[in-house]
């Protein structure tokens, strides 16, 4: 086990932004997908699966709303120069099933909505969500 990792553990919740299947930039052979998974009614953590067969299960829970247990996986403890996020790696030998949860789906807490101006003083690195509209300004020409 290295420093950078603790020992096995279980997730349970809902999946939130599930991505598509990626390719990491270091290395084109490495196939990834990320998510959220909201462990509590006010918490979620990233996941990140190196196993894109996984996807199929994990896009079902997804789409059905049905909260999933992923026994198999590890915390990372550095993650990206930001100590206040959790993430985690589900690991290759890692079990999803169904599972039952003392807690409702909440869309909020997969999002970080900012204002312009929060996000100014956001941690550098940290990920937030902004919500804006852009208006198309009118050009005069003046001569």
């Amino acid at each position: 086990m290295s420093k950078d990792e603790q020992k096995d553990s279980s997730l349970v919740g809902y999946i939130h932004k599930l991505s598509p299947i990626k390719t990491s930039s270091k290395n084109t052979n490495t196939k990834y997908f990320d998510c959220k998974i909201q462990v509590a009614n006010e918490k979620a953590v990233r996941v990140v699966c190196y196993s894109p067969e996984k996807r199929v299960t994990i896009q079902q829970a997804w789409q059905n709303n049905s909260p999933v247990k992923i026994v198999g996986t590890k915390r990372n403890r550095t993650t990206t120069f930001n100590a206040n996020s959790e993430e985690y790696t589900i690991t290759k030998p890692a079990k999803i099933t169904r599972a039952v949860v003392d807690f409702e789906m909440n869309e909020s807490v997969a999002h970080h909505l900012v204002t312009v101006k929060d996000s100014l003083c956001a941690n550098i690195f940290e990920t937030v969500d902004l919500k804006v509209k852009t208006r198309k300004k009118a050009t005069h020409n003046h001569q």
